[in-house]
């Protein structure tokens, strides 16, 4: 059985591709396989007359096993738009029932990581009453914060770990991306959050450098109670 995780940020272009892409490659460093997983997205281009996003595309070739497009992205929209604002513009409905349904191909794939991306933030809607958080509270999948550096990024992290919180699922941890090189003091925001945040501390990840250089395995591996 698949150690299924969840990788959700303090909001959107805050680097939860760059450090998913880290952990696949931390993951197979330590000798596990691994599908990267992008349910839904938005923001997409045609290549060889298929919609692909590219976080998508680059968590495949992340990924120890290749799957095609449509199972590594089932849902994609063009509009680099809030996905459940994108089906609207193209007169679809997003539903839970459906995501859950075109992602089974994925989740029951046999590997030993199978990492999946969430789209924007933790409350991303799918519709006027279904989130994505539901998709993962479905799938009972362990989720991982990435708090992208940034003024404003502690009350975004306290809001969204609270929110987490509040469904009860596993949080494995945290971990900071300092994807702003002109952040003033990331020392002092990341002991900030430490305090407040009741979950392990996963390891900083600084500017342009490589995430598996930097996370704390070890620490992650004990959380999801499986062994480097």
């Amino acid at each position: 059985m698949s150690l299924k995780l969840f990788i959700t940020g303090t909001d959107t272009g805050i680097g939860k591709t760059y450090i998913s892409i880290g952990l696949l490659n931390a993951f197979q460093q330590l000798g596990y396989s691994t599908i990267g997983f992008k349910p839904i997205a938005a923001g997409a281009v045609k290549k060889n007359n298929i919609l692909c996003n590219q976080d998508a595309i680059d968590l495949n070739t992340a990924s120890s096993i290749k799957l095609d497009y449509h199972h590594t992205n089932p849902i994609v929209f063009e509009p680099f738009i809030s996905p459940n604002i994108a089906a609207t513009q193209a007169g679809v409905k997003l539903s839970l029932n459906e995501l859950i349904s075109k992602s089974q191909h994925t989740i029951n794939y046999p590997c030993d990581i199978l990492l999946t991306e969430g789209a924007g933030g933790w409350l991303q809607p799918l519709n006027e009453s279904e989130a994505l958080m539901d998709f993962v509270s479905y799938h009972q999948m362990k989720i991982i914060l990435v708090v992208g550096i940034r003024l404003g990024c502690i009350n975004h992290a306290l809001l969204t770990y609270q929110s987490i919180k509040q469904t009860h699922l596993p949080i494995v941890g945290w971990l900071a991306n300092c994807f702003e090189i002109n952040e003033l003091e990331p020392a002092g925001v990341i002991n900030t959050l430490q305090q407040w945040l009741e979950v392990p501390y996963l390891g900083m990840v600084p500017h342009q450098k490589k995430p598996e250089e930097y996370l704390q395995m070890n620490q992650l591996l004990h959380q999801c109670s499986i062994t480097g």
